[in-house]
């Protein structure tokens, strides 16, 4: 058996992308209220001299409670205690003139969904496959790379990648995931499957379109072998570790015995952030347990010619940074 661990660090692996409207009629209605609601925000400030039914205000508040509302049902937080968090907002000047502007810079960058156009990929692919398929590790060239799979948190399930207004945060984008979507291409939107594909196009696996976080996201029929969910923690590892070989076992979206995997595996940022809740339960002794715990439940599993690629934690400190002077970004 070939199971090996690889771990490295990431800062930045994320692009704002564009996602597709799935075939399930709920999908279609949350995206068609997104972008509604975004042309209402985009139409009062263009025109503001003009009658509308809802003031920037109202607008702001609609988005933002139902959020609120399906935000609880998945998260569990205290309904009550947002309700009352929205009322204080109702009475907020502040917060309807700052979200005005703060909507306005966002629908005025050309490259918010995608990003900037990509560099030319600048390593060559020539003789990055082998001849035949590897029997070790230690000879596996990026070509060899059959599958890809991914195990994390809402950073792994592309939550909110696109969003313009809040209810766009309810949309986990897993097709443009940096670890494990598949949507477009690498001069488009650039992931990890994107540049493997330069390599092997008929790799498998990788998540495509739009899943919904509080309708059981962790497991729409796109997600491919992306088994990641929003809100996760380390301690919701071993159980995304089972979900994600029942699907390589059931689903055989690639053969288990003679494909080369690539599970790629990031978690730790609702653990920091939960730290000061639990300084016992989030210890870092218990986390590097838990981690420990899912690689054995995938090395036990007798999972052959597979390559863990663990992801270092994430550096909170910069999210933080994102919402420094900006009202509106402090606030959501």
């Amino acid at each position: 058996m070939q199971f090996i661990l690889l771990t490295y660090d990431i800062e930045t692996c994320f692009r704002k992308p564009f996602d597709y409207i799935s075939n399930t009629p709920f999908m279609s209605f949350m995206l068609i209220i997104d972008k509604c609601l975004s042309v209402a925000v985009s139409y009062f400030l263009v025109y503001t001299g003009a009658k509308t039914l809802l003031t920037m205000k109202e607008i702001s508040l609609v988005c933002l409670s139902i959020l609120v509302i399906c935000w609880s049902n998945v998260t569990g937080f205290n309904l009550t205690e947002y309700h009352l968090a929205i009322e204080e907002l109702a009475l907020d000047e502040r917060f309807a003139e700052e979200y005005a502007k703060w909507s306005l810079e966002l629908f005025s960058q050309p490259d918010y969904f995608y990003g900037p156009p990509s560099n030319p990929f600048p390593c060559t692919t020539e003789g990055m496959r082998s001849s035949e398929i590897p029997t070790s590790v230690h000879a596996l060239r990026p070509g060899d790379i059959q599958c890809v799979a991914a195990l994390g948190d809402s950073l792994t399930a592309g939550m909110g990648a696109h969003a313009i207004t809040p209810v766009g945060v309810l949309l986990e984008n897993r097709g443009v995931s940096w670890s494990i979507g598949g949507d477009h291409t690498y001069e488009k939107v650039v992931t990890l499957p994107n540049i493997l594909r330069l390599y092997n196009p008929k790799l498998k696996g990788f998540s495509t379109k739009t899943s919904i976080s509080f309708l059981n996201g962790q497991n729409a029929k796109n997600n491919g072998l992306n088994a990641a969910k929003s809100g996760a923690r380390s301690y919701h590892m071993v159980e995304q570790a089972d979900l994600l070989l029942g699907r390589l076992k059931n689903e055989k979206l690639c053969d288990w015995n003679n494909d080369w995997k690539l599970i790629t595996f990031f978690i730790g940022g609702n653990d920091l952030c939960d730290f000061c809740k639990d300084l016992t339960k989030h210890d870092p002794a218990n986390f590097v347990g838990w981690v420990r715990d899912t690689l054995d439940r995938l090395y036990n599993a007798n999972l052959p010619r597979t390559l863990v690629n663990l992801v270092l934690v994430l550096d909170i400190r910069a999210v933080k940074e994102l919402k420094n002077g900006n009202f509106i970004c402090g606030l959501l």
